[in-house]
């Protein structure tokens, strides 16, 4: 896959007239304010933290713009992360997740698959204020062969565990699936057909739709607006490129790009499935994210193994009521938020030295939270430890070259009290090359 960001051209991405363009930037400048004057955060690998304004980004680095006006170079490898002035919109109205088969996540309002391309207008009816009345839809176009899945309501934490469930056995069985919903909320629950996807129709007035043939050999042509979900076979596919970062936008959305060119106001990125897409201003952008070639964290991995109350499901880069994670008056920007009788396993693959974090209960909750932590490296304990609501915040450091699989396990101190409140921070919790 030898694709390459030669220029910009948002046309691709904003098919509308040109007026409506220019109205969409001006609303996008009024909502995020003109003052991204040395708003941007940089954090650096050597734990430096500098402010300042990106002035240009390339697939080797960036060029900062320092507070004295001065410009300096950083490589990929020095970045950590960079942290924007925007900040991500709280929406939680329904949308329809969509997966890149690399990882890569959008929030749709709407899909149409048209024979193999599969067109996503991505959802931006809260954030910037009015950016609905531009009517300029932001639009991302793939094949079906670099999507791997569709799911809508993906706003509903109890539909995205019972997905994830069927997810990891689809993908085992390698062929398309056909996701079926009955019940709406609590009461939905999630079936599925393998089968074989073909090539979507577009009919405006009978309807757009999309054959499914089943095991049996039956098929059948499905309105694409009334399917739940789609799970496409990734089939056989050669090895990714490199990611060079990662994207979190101001809508929600979270990519994984293999290139990147910032300049003229506008961002260019190509996925690492290969998919191309457009931001018409980097105010768009909340963070750009380089530590995956040197650090991970948890938060942004998906677990490979949850038990959970369905009740109190875990939290990512939040505290469990879905405010921002603080622990004596300390803000912190990554992390977990886990109930009592929670247990999550990560596949690491054995390529860190350390697992290290801020350990506490969060400011936001008054009850007496007493829970058990405990760390389990390749089936093997290497950290426990009883944490209260009063003890001050602590950091882990915990050594684990090798380790395939990390197991986080919380319980309540006390098995046979209620877990009403008993519930823990894993604050910037990370693994460390």
């Amino acid at each position: 896959m030898n694709k390459k960001i030669d220029s910009i051209d948002i046309r691709n991405f904003f098919p509308y007239r040109p007026l409506y363009l220019i109205a969409f930037f001006l609303i996008v400048f009024n909502a995020n304010g003109l003052s991204h004057v040395y708003g941007d955060n940089l954090v650096l690998l050597s734990g430096e933290k500098i402010q300042g304004k990106i002035d240009s980004i390339d697939s080797k680095g960036i060029v900062f713009t320092l507070k004295d006006g001065s410009k300096k170079t950083f490589i990929n490898a020095q970045i950590v992360r960079i942290d924007l002035l925007p900040t991500p919109t709280n929406n939680t109205s329904p949308y329809i997740q969509t997966e890149l088969t690399d990882g890569s996540i959008f929030r749709c309002s709407n899909f149409i698959i048209d024979k193999t391309k599969v067109i996503l207008t991505l959802k931006t009816d809260s954030v910037p204020s009015d950016f609905s009345k531009t009517k300029t839809p932001f639009m991302v176009q793939a094949n079906s062969g670099e999507v791997l899945s569709i799911l809508r309501d993906g706003q509903d934490s109890l539909n995205q565990l019972n997905f994830k469930g069927i997810l990891g056995k689809a993908l085992k069985q390698r062929r398309d699936v056909l996701i079926l919903a009955k019940g709406t909320g609590n009461n939905r629950t999630l079936s599925w057909l393998p089968g074989t996807f073909g090539e979507g129709s577009l009919d405006k007035e009978n309807g757009d739709k999309i054959p499914f043939l089943n095991e049996t050999g039956k098929e059948q042509k499905l309105f694409q607006n009334r399917i739940h979900g789609i799970i496409w076979n990734p089939g056989n596919r050669p090895s990714p490129p490199p990611t060079i970062c990662q994207i979190s936008d101001i809508f929600g959305n979270n990519i994984y790009a293999q290139d990147i060119l910032f300049k003229n106001k506008e961002v260019a990125l190509l996925t690492v499935s290969g998919v191309k897409m457009s931001y018409p201003s980097i105010s768009m952008i909340q963070r750009i994210d380089y530590s995956s070639s040197s650090l991970k964290y948890l938060s942004d991995l998906e677990p490979i193994e949850i038990e959970q109350d369905n009740n109190n499901p875990y939290v990512r880069d939040k505290n469990l009521d879905h405010e921002k994670m603080h622990m004596f008056n300390v803000v912190y920007e990554k992390g977990l938020a886990i109930h009592a009788r929670t247990v999550l396993a990560y596949d690491i693959g054995g390529n860190y030295r350390e697992l290290k974090g801020i350990v506490g209960v969060d400011d936001a909750f008054a009850v007496d939270s007493v829970v058990v932590l405990m760390i389990e490296a390749d089936n093997k304990q290497i950290f426990k430890k009883l944490v209260r609501k009063s003890d001050k915040p602590f950091e882990i450091r915990l050594d684990i070259l090798n380790v395939k699989q990390l197991r986080i396990i919380v319980e309540s101190e006390n098995a046979d009290q209620p877990d009403i409140g008993n519930q823990i921070n894993l604050a910037e919790i990370k693994v460390t090359k």
